[in-house]
């Protein structure tokens, strides 16, 4: 039995991509790090755009960029 399911593994992926998008980082950096890229080969990392939380931070992150080029 493993210690954690593959459900464990995509949240704190997630969690991870989250927390580096609102520190600043761009998606395709932090999709290109060796941590997401460790955990997820290339043909699964689209599958974590359709995380609803995931989406939403990116949603976030965009809508302060544009706040941010208007000053």
């Amino acid at each position: 039995m493993p210690i954690f399911n593959d459900n464990a593994v995509e949240e704190r992926v997630v969690g991870y991509i989250i927390r580096e998008l609102q520190e600043g980082r761009q998606l395709f950096d932090v999709l290109c790090d060796p941590y997401v890229r460790n955990r997820f080969p290339k043909e699964q990392r689209s599958s974590l755009l359709e995380d609803p939380d995931l989406l939403r931070a990116y949603e976030e992150e965009l809508r302060a960029m544009r706040l941010d080029s208007k000053e």
